[in-house]
């Protein structure tokens, strides 16, 4: 059992204003549900909510302002480094071209920067491929993943060339890039064993 007033005595005092806050939020379960869009006016603005399929979760939506040109795509794209600590990558790269066929000129990640064209979205997208395509050759030539661990296949998929790509010659960033490799090729893993 937690004690609450001695995490807060040995809390930051930034994190103790936070607690305090999150002590008066009141959980509101969802009062609409919807299988692949619907449209809201908001006053001369419509905001289409669309499900393009899965991703970085199963019930990944993004909203798209299609006079505006703008989709607010979530954690489908995080910046500069994707969050591939679960998921469905190979469903998630056919969701990142349905998401890239969307007239958008800006696009507002999950995480980071503002977008202000599809590059990055081509670039997951690519990089979610790789991985996957890389893990089926893997085992269509050995045994399929239910008779393997993840230690057996951990060195066969190499995405080291997309690191240069996504984090340049920043040595912070290129650390998160191989975190992040290495998660998504458990992720891939475990969704091949799935199968």
């Amino acid at each position: 059992m937690r004690n609450e007033k001695a995490e807060l005595k040995n809390a930051l005092p930034e994190r103790v204003a936070v607690l305090e806050e999150l002590k008066k939020v009141k959980f509101q379960s969802a009062a609409l549900l919807f299988d692949h869009d619907f449209s809201v006016d908001i006053g001369n603005r419509e905001v289409r909510v669309k499900f393009l399929g899965r991703g970085n979760t199963g019930g990944d939506a993004v909203a798209y302002l299609p006079k505006e040109k703008i989709v607010v795509a979530g954690d489908l794209v995080a910046y500069p480094i994707p969050n591939t600590v679960d998921g469905y990558p190979s469903e998630w790269i056919q969701t990142l071209q349905d998401l890239a066929q969307l007239d958008a000129d800006t696009i507002v990640p999950g995480h980071g920067a503002i977008l202000h064209d599809k590059t990055y979205i081509f670039l997951l997208r690519d990089l979610m491929k790789s991985a996957v395509d890389q893990m089926n050759a893997k085992l269509k030539d050995s045994f399929p993943a239910m008779f393997q661990t993840f230690d057996d296949v951990k060195g066969k998929v190499d995405l080291t060339p997309f690191r240069q790509r996504f984090a340049g010659t920043d040595k912070d960033l290129s650390a998160a890039f191989d975190d992040m490799a290495a998660n998504l090729v458990k992720v891939v893993f475990e969704e091949a064993s799935l199968r």
